[in-house]
């Protein structure tokens, strides 16, 4: 089979070589991780998912047909197995045979989009990350899921003393995984997520409003995908509506406050008691620069680059301070019915064997949990670094918890509570035009010790 997927992009390559440009990057990488091996079948966690993402590929090949309207992207990376990692079989992201096997990451690509943009109105079909949150995490979309099979518009008013800014997009969710999950046929556990946001951008200040929409257990109809009506005006069975409010704001040129709101549900006293719990998320953050710079752009593509993201005041550049704060109440996202949870769940191959990991949209890490964010980053051109602390407060609700009346006070995490810590340093060096050197080195604390680093050097070669 993999023999077949080769001849299949080689053959693909040869008409595409003639009229787009084609890209190659490589980075090899090595790293040393104190983790145990994992059991046959263990499920990775997202934490685990998630460092495995950030590692680099050993090489991409990237396809990109533009010109001043439109792109036509697509990106084919060769990494390492993430059961490999787990198994500790991997020290590398080098496709080397150990044990008598080659373990090479079979779920590809992960960037592949066409897009069109003008003054006044964009638009975008593929595979690729989506971003609506002002934070370093989200609560509706945000980057920290792997990707999302959308398609979106942008609709932009002139700019005079302000903007208008209309988004609307439907993204799909892996069916087999869904499925899979349910325990039950396709089309009932068919799900599709869908939002619109307006948005009013001033110089120094960005406020929106989004209508999120889940349709689950069946094919959505005009009404669910329909992009300027009220989806919690609705009231259709199989949906599970959401509503969400952002703020961003530049109290000076250096100084930036943002927020993020979610709520799902929210429970009254005079409700009964059989209601759905109040179901919420909430952002608050901060950043300062003490000095400005020049930003790095790294000459290697990335996943991260091709992201669908809402404008916001992210600053870059320069030695900047991060504060950030994310709550999730215990019973964000969840449904009784496991295909109306707002999640995202991937039909994952590890070792050429299918594994499902829930994956969320919005918050990284899902329902029940306190994050407190700190970040000291330095990011000037051709070196970039960066220290982070991460605090973690998890309740044992999460999304697989009991969905059942009587609930539980929705405000608090569920016990018992346990805390995770994190510090994280990275650092990156351009040291020559398409030539970098990057490292980093993570230590956990929590139920256990774990340490993890790696060094690697990037090139693109053309």
């Amino acid at each position: 089979m993999k023999q077949l997927v080769l001849v299949f992009f080689a053959v693909l390559l040869l008409p595409l070589n003639l009229m787009a440009q084609v890209h190659l990057d490589t980075s090899p990488y090595f790293w040393l991780d104190s983790k145990e091996k994992a059991t046959s079948d263990y499920t990775p966690s997202l934490r685990e998912l998630f460092d495995w993402y950030e590692r680099p590929s050993f090489a991409n090949l990237n396809l990109d047909l533009n010109n001043k309207n439109f792109r036509l992207f697509m990106q084919i990376d060769l990494r390492s197995d993430l059961k490999a990692d787990l198994d500790n079989f991997s020290f590398t992201n080098l496709p080397v045979p150990l044990n008598r096997n080659i373990y090479i990451d079979p779920n590809f690509p992960q960037v592949g989009y066409g897009e069109y943009k003008s003054e006044f109105f964009d638009f975008s079909i593929g595979r690729r990350k989506v971003d609506w949150s002002p934070g370093y995490y989200g609560l509706g979309f945000s980057d920290q899921a792997p990707y999302l099979d959308n398609i979106s518009f942008d609709l932009k008013s002139v700019e005079e003393k302000g903007q208008w800014i209309y988004s609307f997009i439907v993204a799909t969710i892996d069916n087999r995984a869904s499925s899979t999950l349910a325990e039950t046929s396709s089309i009932d556990a068919y799900k599709t997520f869908a939002a619109h946001n307006i948005a009013w951008i001033q110089a120094k200040f960005i406020f929106s409003i989004t209508d999120y929409n889940l349709i689950y257990g069946r094919i959505p109809d005009l009404q669910d995908l329909a992009p300027f009506i009220h989806y919690h005006g609705l009231y259709q069975k199989g949906q599970n509506v959401a509503l969400g409010i952002t703020a961003d704001s530049l109290i000076s040129n250096n100084f930036r406050l943002y927020g993020e709101f979610f709520i799902d549900d929210f429970k009254i006293s005079i409700e009964s008691t059989d209601s759905n719990p109040g179901a919420m998320g909430a952002i608050v953050g901060l950043q300062y620069r003490f000095l400005s710079a020049i930003p790095t752009i790294s000459p290697l593509e990335s996943a991260a680059k091709h992201t669908l993201k809402n404008k916001d005041f992210s600053m870059l550049g320069g030695l900047v301070f991060r504060w950030e704060n994310i709550w999730t109440s215990e019973y964000l996202y969840n449904r009784e019915n496991i295909t109306g949870q707002i999640t995202n769940p991937l039909y994952y191959m590890m070792e050429y064997k299918p594994q499902i990991i829930n994956t969320y949209f919005g918050a990284a890490y899902g329902p029940d949990r306190l994050i407190e964010r700190l970040s000291l980053t330095w990011d000037g051109n051709p070196f970039k670094t960066g220290v982070v602390l991460e605090y973690h407060l998890v309740g044992n609700h999460g999304i697989n918890g009991d969905y059942i009346p009587p609930f539980d006070n929705w405000l608090t995490l569920g016990n018992p509570v346990y805390s995770q810590v994190r510090i994280s340093l990275n650092g990156e060096w351009e040291y020559t035009r398409n030539r970098t050197l990057f490292a980093d080195l993570k230590l956990d604390f929590g139920n256990s010790f774990r340490i993890q680093g790696g060094l690697g050097w990037g090139a693109k070669l053309f």
